[in-house]
């Protein structure tokens, strides 16, 4: 099928490259089609061949240039097509997707023959030109040839082992083929700080298309192959796997052990020397976003600044990589309620954007996504609706409709729903949504414990209170589990059940909640910040219900000077906040009989 040579295609990309490959990121805007150039400048791995380099590059970029054509057609017809070109790349014959000349196939049959060639024209002699020189720059070389034609042919290996003439007619899919991979690499005992990497990339690999748990044990075992040594590059590939893994227990919202890992990798990362200095801001980056996900806010905002300034510095950033810390430092904004901040640094982050190839890619997709998040937070509902669902469209279209992703960003797309009034709409997909996530990954996800909530909020909203309760009570349980009784949205869980009660009637239990969530606050916020300035306005409305004026008036008051301060004159909650003062004020004036 065209879409499996379109994956194969995917998987054969990431395996050469080290990257993931978003097609019309490397398109051309005239051709609409795959650019050779700027795959084949992806293809690092290969730079360090020397007389094979331009016809080797020119190959590889033929065939994923084939295999990821954006229009079925164009692709290789069949899976054992894709496999053919490939073995004839690994025989040096020409490859029949690679456009037919003389000189092509005269290239073909030298690197077929150059030994002989070779011996004709001295080429003992010409190795020794520069080795007096460049004698470890040599080995290396040659270390790195070796390494490229290992995973060349491990490639052909996997593809091999999926033939279709042995699948007997049977749709492969991206995961059979890893699968097909897993058991080939456990035979390369003999080379382990290759099987390490290659358990490495095909647990990347397996991540991306959502198979969690079979990731952590590639992970584990890409650990459990790589020889104890106490090299610098023995260090740096160990502090990588250790990031990955920390990705995983993330990924799976076990943030405490994500953490802790996390600090082993940048422990091994700072003992692998120069080599480190390269990738340091995507390893302050990932720990920022452990942060945040862990509530430790103004610690993930000062790490993650922290790694923009060394990707700054750099002299040719990967772009990808510094608009996933503009995605993070913007969510560290807009967690502490800092909605003008977030707006700034996510708007700066889709700016950047537009400087990549047309189209959208998976961080592209991202971007936009917190971007949708934010716009809805600040009011803009409609770009927000139409963002929201832009997103979704696209990762359904690149990961499919049941990828956690996807799910996540339907999720989002029924928020916007819920902010646009449209009720009916919004919980019939966070009903559905939520199932899905309870079903895939379990009751205490964060996936699946946000869909509970916004579900919540949605009873909320149109006065379903019970329901309310039992959703709002179902978050809070499960929050407390994965994040820690401290946590902030822990807080926030206690701060809607107090405005459920509250409306139930049930002051004295509203008045808890409310109480606790103030303390919450406070030890993550401190004193002065807008979520206190919130918990006085709830207060202030429960006091006046109770009857209690002198406290009411005293709470709302304070809520509306602490908003003016830290939120501005204009905000939405300011002026919600004085309107309930400026309500209750109206209310006395009457009762006292003054005109």
């Amino acid at each position: 099928m065209a879409s499996d040579i379109y994956k194969l295609g995917l998987l054969l990309f990431k395996i050469l490259t080290g990257e993931n490959y978003f097609g019309q990121a490397y398109m051309h805007t005239s051709e609409n089609q795959p650019s050779r150039t700027l795959i084949k400048k992806k293809l690092s791995v290969y730079e360090t061949l020397k007389q094979e380099s331009s016809l080797v590059l020119d190959d590889l970029s033929v065939l994923l240039h084939k295999a990821l054509a954006p229009h079925p057609e164009d692709r290789f017809v069949t899976v054992n097509a894709l496999q053919h070109d490939i073995h004839n790349h690994l025989a040096a014959f020409p490859l029949h997707a690679h456009p037919s000349s003389m000189a092509y196939h005269l290239k073909k049959s030298y690197l077929r023959n150059k030994t002989k060639v070779w011996l004709l024209l001295g080429f003992n002699l010409a190795l020794l030109i520069l080795l007096a020189f460049f004698f470890m720059q040599y080995f290396e070389t040659v270390r790195e040839k070796e390494r490229s034609g290992q995973i060349l042919q491990f490639v052909w290996e996997i593809f091999d082992s999926v033939d279709p003439d042995h699948a007997q007619g049977e749709d492969i899919t991206a995961m059979q083929l890893l699968e097909a991979s897993i058991g080939r690499i456990a035979l390369l005992e003999d080379q382990p700080f290759l099987q390490s990497e290659l358990y490495l990339v095909t647990g990347q690999l397996t991540s991306r298309l959502g198979y969690w748990d079979r990731t952590r044990e590639l992970y584990l075992q890409s650990l459990a192959a790589l020889p104890e040594r106490s090299d610098s590059r023995h260090y740096l590939q160990r502090a990588t796997i250790l990031k990955d893994l920390s990705g995983y227990y993330l990924n799976v919202s076990e943030y405490r052990t994500s953490d802790s890992i996390m600090d082993e990798a940048l422990a091994f990362l700072d003992k692998s020397g120069r080599n480190a200095r390269a990738v340091r801001p995507e390893f302050l980056v990932q720990k920022a976003n452990i942060l945040r996900y862990k509530g430790e806010l103004e610690e993930a905002l000062a790490l993650v600044s922290q790694g923009i300034v060394l990707y700054d510095k750099s002299h040719n950033p990967d772009l990808e990589d510094l608009l996933e810390a503009y995605n993070i430092k913007a969510s560290c904004y807009r967690e502490m309620e800092k909605m003008e901040d977030a707006l700034r640094v996510q708007s700066r982050a889709w700016e950047m954007t537009q400087e990549m190839q047309p189209g959208m890619s998976g961080i592209m997709l991202s971007t936009l996504n917190n971007l949708a998040i934010i716009q809805g937070r600040v009011g803009d509902t409609e770009l927000a609706l139409e963002n929201s669902h832009k997103h979704w469209e696209m990762q359904k279209k690149i990961y499919g409709s049941y990828h956690p992703g996807t799910l996540r960003s339907l999720n989002n797309l029924a928020s916007a729903y819920q902010r646009a009034g449209e009720m009916e709409v919004s919980d019939s997909i966070f009903i559905l949504v939520a199932g899905l996530f309870e079903t895939h990954l379990g009751p205490m996800h964060e996936y699946t414990v946000a869909a509970n909530y916004n579900l919540a909020n949605s009873f909320y909203q149109q006065q379903n209170y019970p329901l309310a309760l039992s959703y709002y009570y179902k978050a809070l349980e499960a929050d407390k589990v994965i994040l820690g009784e401290n946590h902030p949205l822990v807080a926030y869980d206690y701060n809607s059940l107090g405005m459920v009660y509250m409306e139930l009637k049930e002051h004295d239990k509203a008045e808890k909640k409310y109480r606790i969530a103030e303390k919450l606050f406070r030890e993550n916020f401190g004193d002065e910040h807008a979520t206190i300035a919130r918990i006085y306005f709830y207060l202030g409305e429960l006091y006046n219900r109770m009857g209690n004026t002198a406290k009411s008036f005293s709470y709302l008051n304070e809520s509306v000077a602490m908003a003016e301060q830290l939120l501005g004159e204009n905000h939405e909650n300011t002026k919600r906040y004085r309107q309930k003062l400026a309500a209750l004020e109206e209310n006395l004036i009457a009762k006292s009989g003054v005109n």
